[in-house]
């Protein structure tokens, strides 16, 4: 489905008709260096930082195309790629992030990638979107004010359960 059908489907858009996203937001971090780099243990190179997540990625996709848009994440609370991902999703003022939970219990979520030449080397993934359950009235409440449901693969079972579950209610 093209963004301008998918727009068409929103012809009367209001903030209980949007698309659900379910999925992960963390701090990407891409560090590169060159071959003429690779014997040495402190490699110089360059490190880029940014925003990503699967479910961040579509979430901000959509909001760009004039999607109407709820992001459904857990992010660390008090952490500052917590912060710089919230600041992200509503600067764009296009995402609903009444869905964001934060939690002090867990982990840091975050992407680091070191590169040589452009090539992957080795990556390290945290997420907390796959160790820790959405809340359930959160899930019920999101899902049901929702047109549609996009759950990124990258969800624990029991989290797409959750939302299988609530879509199915009547």
């Amino acid at each position: 489905m093209s963004s301008k059908s998918l727009l068409s489907f929103f012809y009367r858009p209001d903030k209980h008709d949007y698309v659900l996203v379910a999925g992960a937001a963390h701090l990407d971090v891409i560090a590169d260096y060159t071959a003429a780099n690779q014997s040495r243990l402190d490699k110089i190179g360059q490190v880029r930082y940014a925003v990503g997540g699967t479910g961040y990625n579509i979430s901000i996709n959509l909001g760009q195309a004039g999607v109407p848009v709820a992001f459904l994440t857990l992010l660390k609370k008090n952490s500052f790629s917590s912060t710089w991902i919230r600041e992200r999703l509503e600067s764009t003022k296009k995402i609903n992030t009444e869905f964001v939970d934060l939690s002090p219990r867990i982990s840091e979520s975050g992407f680091i990638a070191i590169r040589q030449d452009g090539q992957l080397v080795t990556a390290v993934t945290s997420s907390a979107i796959g160790e820790h359950s959405f809340p359930a009235a959160t899930v019920d409440q999101a899902v049901k004010r929702s047109r549609f449901v996009v759950m990124e693969c990258n969800l624990a079972v029991d989290q797409m359960s959750l939302l299988l579950d609530a879509a199915q209610a009547p």
